[in-house]
């Protein structure tokens, strides 16, 4: 008895694991998708510059949501030495993070307000997935 209710505990926990996982991929298309759009928007409104600006801040938005992902799966898991791994490699995202883009604002590699424009791609497309998102779980 104790055995089938650990079977379906693991089972729902998966399941939750892979819907969790396939909502973080759709707010990474949406996040990508709308870097692109303001990236674009910006090329034909302003400049070039402001538009690797933006594409900077997007591609840098979309790769955090992704090793975020990463870091959601692992520490998901069942396996104890791809958690303690993925925690230093969340340790040094935000590391990274924070030396990036202040290498690339300190070298003026791009100007502040498009690389922050970009990055607001982040909480949009996390907002847009919400509702593009499954919905098949919807009246259940």
């Amino acid at each position: 008895m104790v055995m089938g209710t650990t079977t379906n505990a693991d089972h729902d926990r998966g399941r939750a694991t892979q819907s969790s996982g396939s909502d973080v991929a759709v707010a990474l298309v949406a996040t990508a998708g709308f870097g692109l759009v303001a990236t674009m928007t910006a090329l034909l409104v302003f400049h070039g510059r402001a538009a690797v600006g933006v594409l900077a801040g997007a591609a840098i938005a979309t790769a955090n949501l992704w090793v975020f992902k990463k870091l959601g799966q692992a520490f998901l898991s069942n396996s104890g030495s791809s958690r303690a791994m993925w925690g230093v490699v969340g340790a040094l995202k935000f590391v990274g993070l924070l030396v990036g883009v202040g290498l690339l604002l300190r070298y003026g590699v791009v100007d502040a307000l498009p690389l922050i424009v970009g990055y607001g791609a982040l909480p949009v497309g996390i907002t847009l997935s919400t509702f593009l998102g499954n919905r098949s779980g919807e009246g259940t």
